[in-house]
């Protein structure tokens, strides 16, 4: 409509197989994290080929948090 509205503070992704199987098809992320339905966490400013997930054991307060956020945003759109 040729309006800007607000900007997004993450971005939902899903892959539909057509056998009804989300689990590892299906993320939301921000510009700097990345959080799958199947757990796996990215810093993909750092990572962007995704190559090492982020364990519980390695993250810092702010990752945890960041995790949550994305946690809950998959929760509700579930």
């Amino acid at each position: 409509m040729g309006q800007k509205g607000p900007k997004r503070e993450w971005i939902y992704c899903h892959y539909d197989d057509g056998k009804g199987s989300f689990e590892g098809a299906e993320y939301v992320h921000n510009k700097k994290w990345k959080l799958y339905r199947n757990g796996e966490f990215y810093n993909i400013d750092k990572d962007s080929l995704e190559k090492n997930p982020i364990s519980e054991e390695q993250m810092t307060e702010e990752m945890k948090q960041e995790r949550h956020e994305l946690q809950a945003v998959l929760d509700s759109l579930r």
